[in-house]
């Protein structure tokens, strides 16, 4: 674990799902927080979230804000929808997901039309939620950014811990499960740093992949810290 993320909304700000890809959408909807929630004995709207067939039957409920949720392939973002044509422009915005690229684009109203997308990649369903709470691609990107930041830090610990144990150890098998993690905490580090170079960008998709990869693949860190718990006389990095 990198870091625990924290997602704040509130009741007012309407969150629409489109349901133009069954599975996903559902999914997707049923892992967000609950619509309800009952507070001192009475349900109490806590997350404004509804799912959706058709986005021309929508009505204006007077929300503050409105961010429509849509899954890849979504034809439809040509135009706002009529019910929020008279919000302003900064009230009304939309999320695209293609979950095969691993991307979701940001689309922000531009009087009855949406403006130009802004696409970034996400890793996991984690991003995801973080993408769809978001005010903007700016908030989301600043927020991912961060992430990786933090896994900076916490290599560099799992590195030199790891190497106080490759040290304290005459296990040639140990020593030897030591070192391919020490390469590959390299690796991750290295991985985080290209994606820093620049800032997170739409073409990150594959590094995001590797890093993925790196860390929780059939060879990746998490599974070589797992053998090391269960061989004999080794013990976990963390």
């Amino acid at each position: 674990r990198v870091s625990n993320m924290v997602y704040l909304t509130s009741p007012e700000v309407r969150y629409i799902i489109l349901d133009n890809n069954a599975d996903i959408a559902t999914n997707t909807e049923a892992e967000l927080p609950p619509r309800f929630m009952k507070i001192d004995d009475s349900d109490e709207l806590v997350f404004n979230k509804e799912l959706v067939n058709d986005l021309t039957s929508l009505e204006d409920l007077n929300n503050y804000k409105v961010k429509i949720i849509a899954f890849e392939p979504f034809a439809a973002f040509s135009n706002v929808p009529d019910a929020f044509q008279k919000m302003g422009d900064s009230f009304v915005s939309a999320l695209e997901v293609d979950k095969n690229a691993r991307t979701v684009t940001f689309y922000q109203k531009q009087g009855n039309s949406w403006g130009p997308g802004t696409t970034l990649p996400y890793l996991a369903d984690s991003l995801l939620y973080a993408a769809i709470f978001s005010e903007d691609p700016q908030m989301y990107k600043c927020g991912a950014e961060r992430i990786l930041q933090k896994m900076q830090f916490v290599t560099d610990v799992y590195q030199e811990r790891t190497s106080g144990l490759r040290l304290s150890t005459s296990n040639p098998v140990c020593q030897t499960a030591y070192d391919t993690s020490i390469d590959t905490i390299d690796d991750i580090k290295t991985t985080v740093e290209n994606i820093l170079q620049e800032g997170l960008e739409e073409n990150d998709v594959p590094l995001l992949r590797d890093l993925n990869d790196l860390a929780f693949g059939a060879a990746g860190l998490n599974r070589k810290n797992e053998a090391l718990q269960t061989a004999s006389d080794c013990r976990g990095m963390y």
